[in-house]
């Protein structure tokens, strides 16, 4: 019997999750079913169309033996279990270093406390850092 490996996909959404629920359901019943008819060979079974309806297609619990149980079993545990493994292996790396993540939290930190503002500059629109006293009195000339 051949077990084919799965891989997940990053971005999970509703519809992946019930995509990936609908394949492994139907690698589950093939695999049941295999195992049920003695086609046990590399993978060549083709389910014939009429066992093919997901929820209701399943073989007889009693004529399904051990291993196959087991390898379902940790076919639908796996699944269930895959989105917060899924999220975790593909959460986004951040690209600073940890001096700069440093600078960034004083700089956060400061403009909460109302010391320094940071705005787009007039003309270029670059990024300007200014003490909240010197544009206090930037806006108090220019008003």
């Amino acid at each position: 019997m051949q077990r084919s490996e799965t891989c997940p996909t990053p971005n999970w959404s509703q519809s992946v999750e019930n995509a990936e629920w609908l394949n492994a359901q139907q690698h589950v019943t093939k695999t049941e079913w295999s195992a049920v008819l003695g086609e046990k060979n590399d993978g060549d079974f083709v389910l014939p169309q009429k066992l093919k309806i997901p929820k209701f297609s399943s073989p007889e619990s009693g004529k399904i033996d051990e291993e196959t149980n087991r390898y379902v079993e940790m076919v639908c545990t796996k699944l269930r279990n895959i989105k917060p493994l899924l999220l975790k292996a593909h959460r986004t790396q951040n690209n600073l270093s940890k001096e700069q993540r440093k600078s960034f939290s004083k700089l956060a930190k400061s403009r909460e406390e109302r010391q320094i503002l940071i705005c787009r500059s007039h003309k270029d629109g670059k990024i300007a850092i200014l003490y909240y006293n010197d544009y206090d009195a930037i806006m108090t000339r220019e008003l």
